[in-house]
């Protein structure tokens, strides 16, 4: 989730723009940052795949995300149009909080709609042996990733460059097969994390070459986000060799425990509230990190700005989580979701007898 904030400060900070001039160190340094961060997504969805191939549908995580969001939606409208930032509409209002069918967050849309699938995609995990699944795996990634980038002059397969639910889909399945197949730690095992650093390498190292070479081949700068899209071979790689690296660590530390089950729970509100449509423009234009481009310090402001929203939006989660819990909204919205749960197993029980 701090790879995922990184990727909005530069996005949304402006200076993705900025770093399209070469030649200044921050040129380099933004466009290695920017490489190195662009496995988050992918990551983030492996992780999800990992776990839940093996586990069962809970109608009370599902609501739980969505509410989350919903929430976060309506309430920063509010306080926006409170802060005379934003003018107050019903109509407004009730759009902020349809955040699954207006797409107000992309990521949540095509999360919640991977994770109700999750069901089924697991009978057919089920259904496969290790070679037909190896198979299934290395046949989506060659039509929906290696062509995407050997035919770069379209969308192809309509993936919108990782940005969509059939992405996730295949993300899901290959991050099954780590979990039922792939060894924690494999013979290359060492070579995980350079290897990471080397794909990552070619996304922005393509985008060097590009700017000096395409202008005498094309009469003009082309080619420069080829690998820069979530769906790209390089973006892949990159992906599964940092999967594969943090899958065989061994952390017995109680205090990187305690730590990583503090903040866990907390990481996608980071995303819903600092990515929020109506917080955004606000947060970037706040802290514009643009405007220091030409500073020998960028990179430290952005870091230091990367953390504090981070650690801010935790917070701001964690008192809404113990807020909930003290007033048993989060126990009776649990309740009642496996009480929903238990009459659709039953209803669909009786229907297929």
């Amino acid at each position: 989730m701090i790879m995922v904030v990184s990727l909005h400060s530069m996005n949304h900070g402006g200076l993705i723009e900025k770093s399209l001039i070469p030649g200044t160190p921050n040129y380099f340094l933004c466009n290695i940052l920017y490489a190195l961060c662009h496995v988050a997504v992918n990551c983030f969805v492996m992780i999800t795949g990992y776990f839940q191939c093996t586990s069962t549908f809970k109608l009370k995580k599902l609501i739980g995300v969505w509410g989350s969001a919903v929430f976060y939606s309506g309430v920063m409208y509010l306080i926006l149009c409170a802060a005379s930032l934003a003018s107050f509409s019903v109509t407004g209002f009730i759009k902020q909080l349809m955040v699954l069918t207006l797409d107000q967050y992309w990521f949540i849309t095509a999360y919640l709609f991977l994770y109700m699938v999750s069901p089924f995609l697991n009978c057919a995990i089920r259904a496969m042996n290790r070679k037909l699944h190896l198979m299934c795996c290395c046949t989506l990634l060659f039509l929906f990733s290696f062509l995407h980038n050997l035919i770069y002059i379209s969308d192809f397969g309509d993936v919108a460059g990782g940005y969509s639910f059939l992405w996730f889909c295949i993300l899901y399945m290959t991050a099954a097969y780590f979990r039922l197949y792939v060894p924690d730690t494999v013979k290359i095992q060492k070579f995980m994390l350079p290897l990471y650093f080397l794909f990552s390498m070619c996304i922005c190292g393509e985008r060097f070459v590009a700017y000096y070479i395409t202008p005498y081949l094309f009469g003009g700068v082309r080619l420069t986000s080829l690998f820069y899209s979530y769906n790209s071979v390089m973006c892949v790689a990159a992906t599964l060799c940092l999967f594969q690296f943090f899958r065989g660590l061994s952390l017995s530390s109680p205090a990187v425990h305690k730590t990583v089950s503090l903040f866990a729970p907390l990481t996608v509100a980071v995303y819903l509230i600092h990515d929020n449509n109506g917080i955004r423009m606000i947060l970037w234009e706040l802290l514009k990190p643009s405007a220091y481009f030409d500073r020998p310090w960028l990179v430290l402001y952005l870091l230091l700005c990367i953390v504090s929203i981070f650690i801010l939006c935790c917070l701001i989660e964690w008192i809404r989580q113990k807020i909930t819990k003290f007033t048993g909204i989060s126990a009776r919205i649990a309740s009642v979701c496996d009480r929903i749960q238990m009459q659709c197993s039953q209803f669909f029980d009786r229907i297929t007898e």
